[in-house]
């Protein structure tokens, strides 16, 4: 059964509770100074700095904000007003373990610290904000109670506190799925990624809720496809254009990277008794809801830390809840750090090709180089050889100097010949030549001194 923290109802020996002037009342009870519409709803007390310090030390601050009826983020703000030391990271994981844990003191309270924290101007400001509802008429609590009792009501009914847009587009996406309603004729919008049974969904938007409102206080952000064409992909390749549907799930915003996260109620096996039920079946067991929640992130490979969380038999999701924020921006951390090392080993390794790249360009150049320097030097013995040739004639024939003799004018066409063989006689020189410069330059140019300021 719900229970509620009222101010105006004295405390009784019997039921007693950590803050003063407060006591759990059971709905049941008739109370003549609370209207039955106030019934199921949490009202804030009024804390006292000693009670709520050992209240904090006592239990995890997630139990004290839900019974408060205030968030986790909430609850810390008071306490650092109020100068009320809370327990860091892992400390109810060692007392679950049985280590030792250090409890540190409550300091003095200087002249400006509330030793008192009273909500009378806090309701006001929350009555604006949703947080605390004004309670309804009677006629308006007897109409609830009229359409919460009929039988063929939704499978689920909105927490009381006010919910986050993306935990009530979420919680209307659980109902469009219920009606089997066509991913084509559904609006888009943007929601968590939540797959539960019906009956641990009001319990799943409460966590849900918190959760967004707790991301939202560390200064992250959720995000999603939709709001871009990050998500949009068309397939041209075919004569009718083709697009994929953009993934509406969130994901949340941290150190510029995408956390990922899905919250899931896994199934359990439950063996099948009946026997007409049993023939028709093809296993003798089905799956059923277990009723556990179970919330996980996704980090991807290497992560060594914790990224998933579901009921156990002695805590709940919900008592995790602080440990899955801090999760979060380490996560976000992880992968920011993962990705800038891919970056940097793309950037070697692209170095590393374009070196490659050009040390295969500078052997091609010098392997072409040097076949055409063995040309050159069998071009240039062919001249040679034509030029002692042409002497060895001219020795045996003393009518070679004869202008005009078929003898003159063969002599003049093979000393033509072997200087347009000779690579030497047409005025380059072998360095100078583009297939040994285009290598050789920067391979061989000594860098020029600097001239001193």
């Amino acid at each position: 059964m719900p229970l509620i923290f009222c101010c105006e109802v004295s405390r009784s020996t019997s039921d007693q509770n950590c803050f003063p002037e407060t006591r759990r009342l059971n709905t049941d009870e008739t109370s003549p100074t609370l209207p039955p519409a106030i019934l199921g709803r949490w009202i804030m007390p009024t804390l006292k700095r000693e009670a709520l310090y050992r209240e904090i030390w006592t239990r995890p601050c997630t139990r004290i904000a839900a019974d408060l009826g205030i968030s986790g983020p909430d609850l810390k703000k008071i306490c650092v007003r109020m100068r009320i030391p809370t327990p860091r990271s892992g400390h109810w994981t060692k007392v679950e373990c049985g280590k030792e844990v250090t409890v540190e003191p409550l300091p003095e309270a200087s002249g400006s610290t509330p030793v008192i924290w009273n909500t009378e101007a806090e309701s006001k400001k929350r009555t604006r904000t949703g947080q605390i509802k004004k309670p309804p008429s009677s006629q308006e609590s007897s109409d609830s109670r009229d359409r919460h009792g009929k039988e063929n009501h939704e499978a689920t009914q909105p927490p009381p506190t006010r919910l986050h847009p993306l935990v009530a587009a979420t919680q209307l996406q659980f109902r469009e799925d219920l009606k089997d309603i066509p991913w084509n004729q559904r609006a888009p919008r943007k929601h968590f990624n939540m797959h539960v049974s019906r009956e641990s969904l009001d319990r799943a938007i409460r966590f849900l809720n918190s959760f967004a409102r707790s991301i939202e206080a560390m200064g992250l952000a959720f995000e999603s496809d939709l709001d871009s064409d990050g998500g949009k992909k068309a397939n041209t390749t075919y004569p009718y254009r083709q697009e994929v549907r953009r993934s509406p799930f969130c994901w949340i915003s941290a150190s510029g990277e995408r956390v990922r996260f899905r919250l899931r109620e896994p199934n359990r096996r439950l063996r099948i008794t009946d026997p007409e039920e049993r023939r028709n079946a093809y296993y003798d067991w089905k799956e059923v809801p277990s009723g556990n929640l179970e919330f996980s992130f996704d980090p991807g490979w290497g992560y060594h830390d914790t990224s998933l969380w579901k009921d156990g038999k002695t805590y709940r999701v919900e008592d995790r809840l602080e440990v899955i924020v801090e999760a979060a921006t380490k996560i976000g951390e992880f992968l920011r750090k993962k990705r800038l090392e891919r970056e940097e080993e793309k950037r070697r390794s692209e170095q590393l090709e374009a070196l490659h790249r050009d040390l295969r360009r500078q052997r091609e150049q010098e392997e072409e180089a040097l076949a055409e320097l063995l040309r050159q030097v069998t071009d240039h013995r062919q001249a040679e050889s034509l030029r002692a040739y042409v002497d060895s004639v001219r020795s045996m024939n003393s009518d070679t100097g004869i202008p005009g003799s078929p003898e003159c004018l063969w002599i003049t066409w093979a000393l033509a010949r072997a200087d347009m063989l000779d690579p030497l006689s047409q005025g380059i020189f072998p360095w100078n030549r583009p297939t040994y410069s285009n290598f050789a330059r920067p391979c061989f140019t000594e860098p020029t001194e600097s001239e001193d300021p």
